[in-house]
């Protein structure tokens, strides 16, 4: 009756491959991509609160909350680059 249509599962699905395309964790195996759902859905979920801290925070707070953000951008990447190192070590491995 609401909304587009969409159940809260494909709303979901739908975030998650937002996560997964800005960070291009399109490679991960599916036991890691499993572990990258379940942080996307955190991420999200607190996405509310993290802008409603936003809203009612000083200055100092501000930076604290995006050095944060940073790092959650960093851990990421460094997913990403595990992931990568991992597959060559196996290809490497396999030769």
């Amino acid at each position: 009756m609401f909304g587009n249509g969409k159940n809260i599962e494909e709303k979901q699905n739908e975030k998650l491959q937002k996560y997964i395309d800005k960070y291009n964790l399109d490679e991960l195996c599916q036991k890691d991509m499993q572990t990258v759902k379940r942080i996307a859905n955190d991420l999200v979920s607190s996405g509310v609160l993290k802008f409603t801290l936003l809203m009612s925070a000083k200055g100092e707070e501000n930076v604290k909350i995006a050095y944060l953000s940073a790092q959650v951008e960093q851990n990421w990447l460094m997913i990403n680059q595990l992931s990568r190192l991992t597959a060559s070590i196996e290809k490497l491995a396999n030769k």
